[in-house]
């Protein structure tokens, strides 16, 4: 691939496949409120296979997700939220033919997001997550050969995607439905 290449505008697509690990904070795991803000610091490893000259591009990203959830069904087993997710991320990386070429990217996303927190235990309970996530990055290409200028590069994705967690509580109380709220939903 020479400089030619990479000179001006170019529109590709990708597929692309995320995994990645962190820590998750939930305000609102268990109780019997309708609020939970949910965030997530972690970790992720990001392969693009592009429709072009390139092999994958491999991007070490560092992302920042936060929930703002609304706990629709509540009980003492489980509790099932919605709400939008807002991502901001920081991601480099270099596609796996040329080590000279580095991306540097900041993004930002925003999509739909449910939840389901599975209480196992008075301390414990399994997360999981679905939603849809559109991004959209900015940054800049850097040629360590001095090929062509340092190029600003623009990208966006949209994708679906699921995780788990499992988290622990601490000092959150006991659920409890009050006697006249027992067998309905409550808002």
């Amino acid at each position: 691939m020479g400089a030619d290449d990479l000179r001006g505008d170019f529109d590709f697509e990708t597929d692309a496949g995320h995994a990645g690990l962190g820590i998750v904070y939930d305000s609102n795991v268990s109780r019997n409120t309708l609020f939970n803000y949910r965030a997530s610091l972690g970790y992720e490893s990001v392969v693009h296979d592009p429709d072009n000259d390139w092999d994958d591009i491999k991007l070490n990203s560092y992302v920042l997700d936060q929930d703002f959830g609304f706990g629709l069904y509540r009980t003492t087993d489980m509790r099932f939220w919605v709400g939008p997710e807002l991502r901001i991320s920081y991601s480099r990386g270099s596609p796996e033919d040329d080590d000279d070429l580095e991306f540097k990217l900041w993004g930002f996303g925003l999509g739909p997001v449910a939840g389901i927190n599975f209480h196992m235990s008075r301390k414990v309970s399994l997360c999981l997550k679905t939603g849809l996530l559109a991004i959209s990055y900015a940054g800049e290409l850097e040629d360590d050969r001095d090929r062509f200028n340092d190029e600003h590069y623009v990208m966006s994705q949209g994708y679906a995607f699921f995780n788990f967690s499992l988290l622990f509580r601490f000092g959150e109380p006991t659920f409890a439905i009050p006697q006249d709220q027992r067998g309905s939903i409550s808002f």
